[in-house]
């Protein structure tokens, strides 16, 4: 958005010291081997990000982007990851969707683990996240666009998807050891960090990489896959997001995958009410692509954010927001009916009780977020009810919603109503 503000025909003077900068800039790329190089290839790539390069200098970026290479065949650029490169500009004859996932395939199976001769494990806290798990995830395209994910431009053949899968398999069956670290102990605590990041990654890899891809006809290659799948929900159930896209290839394990996100739905466990949530989103995106998730799902995220149930409150509110924008026509009348009938609840549970603290029924740092996240959810019942009641008047709880948003103190809730106009726009 910035660039495209200094771009702007109505600041020609910033787009004349752009292109300003831009040519002393490619003069500085041509000094190999230096500092100044690296540095000029940054702000440059800053440039053209922000529109802020003209056709002749973004085609002169990909011509001594590509010009020095490494061994790998990728630019010799420090510090810029693979699915990066899928953005920038590049000569016609480099096929850069081929070269990062040659990379990518190349990558090797790494740990932040490693055991000695005598058996010993030490920590090598090497990367925030596993490498290949978090390159491929990044830089597939997704299956279903939601919006505010970053999504990639690359597909997989069948055998690169499970070569992908077997390096996260890999990963796992060595990184899992961190959960028996003491949580005492300072050097398990750094091991642990990066392991559930990842984790909270692999959900969109196994939902992008492998399981729209992999072509498996064996039941036993399937088997492994559930059998590795379970014990990863053990530890974390992040890659819960990942079990709608299971029915891509395999539509008869639906009633496993509704009662797996049916119990989350229920549980009063903080990760697995959020996480079901997340994935009753993208499964109801996937539209024709699976078996329709059961009606019984929605109405339990629906029940879950109007009778309040604290356990992953906020996160399922941003789901079932969500929901509410990207696929309007999901949500049944009597969804529509006692979402807007809770919205009174709501707001004499989250005031911003400024002189006498403590008096709602969730804890003082988080009514700030939630204020905001329901009055979204008004605004979405707001733009529902004109889809599909436009004679009807809409419930006076969301007239009260608008009135409030516009005097609140906190800008995050002032914007929020109208925020779902331009998240329909995404």
């Amino acid at each position: 958005m910035q660039g495209a503000v200094l771009a702007s025909p109505n600041r020609p003077d910033l787009a004349s010291s752009a292109a300003e900068a831009a040519a002393w800039l490619l003069l500085q790329v041509e000094k190999e081997g230096t500092k100044e190089r690296q540095r000029a290839l940054e702000r440059l790539i800053g440039l053209h990000l922000g529109g802020l390069l003209d056709d002749s200098k973004t085609r002169k970026l990909g011509d001594v982007l590509w010009m020095k290479r490494n061994s790998d065949g990728l630019p010799n650029l420090a510090n810029y990851s693979c699915f990066g490169l899928l953005d920038l500009p590049h000569p016609p004859e480099v096929d850069v969707a081929a070269a990062v996932k040659d990379q990518m395939l190349r990558m090797r199976d790494s740990s932040n683990l490693q055991r000695d001769p005598n058996g010993k494990i030490t920590v090598h806290s090497a990367w925030g996240e596993q490498p290949v798990i978090w390159e491929a995830a990044l830089g597939t395209k997704s299956v279903v666009n939601i919006p505010g994910e970053v999504s990639g431009s690359l597909s997989w053949t069948s055998d690169e998807a499970t070569a992908l899968f077997s390096k996260a398999r890999a990963w796992w069956d060595t990184d899992k050891q961190t959960f028996a670290f003491s949580h005492n102990n300072p050097f398990g605590s750094m091991a642990l960090t990066p392991v559930l990041r990842t984790l909270d990654r692999l959900g969109q890899f196994l939902a992008r990489v492998v399981l729209p891809f992999v072509d498996w006809s064996s039941v036993d290659e399937w088997h492994v896959f559930d059998e590795w799948l379970e014990d990863v929900l053990k530890f974390s159930p992040s890659p819960t997001v990942a079990l709608p896209y299971l029915l891509i290839r395999r539509p008869s394990r639906v009633d496993h995958v509704a009662l797996r996100l049916g119990t989350m739905l229920e549980s009063d466990i903080e990760g697995g009410a959020s996480s079901a949530a997340k994935a009753l989103h993208h499964w109801i995106l996937l539209n024709d692509r699976t078996p329709t998730p059961p009606s019984s799902l929605l109405n339990a995220l629906v029940n879950r954010v109007a009778f309040r149930q604290k356990a992953g409150i906020k996160k399922c509110l941003s789901q079932l927001l969500r929901i509410v924008v990207d696929k309007p026509d999901s949500i049944a009348p009597s969804h529509a009916n006692l979402l807007a009938a809770s919205l009174e609840p709501w707001r004499q549970v989250i005031q911003l009780n400024v002189d006498k603290p403590g008096r709602n029924d969730f804890d003082e740092a988080d009514v700030p977020g939630l204020r905001a996240l329901v009055a979204g959810l008004a605004g979405g019942l707001n733009i529902w009810y004109k889809l599909f009641v436009p004679d009807g008047q809409e419930p006076s709880s969301i007239a009260t919603w608008r009135e409030l948003c516009n005097a609140d103190p906190l800008p995050e809730v002032r914007t929020a109503f109208d925020s779902c106009r331009s998240l329909r726009l995404v």
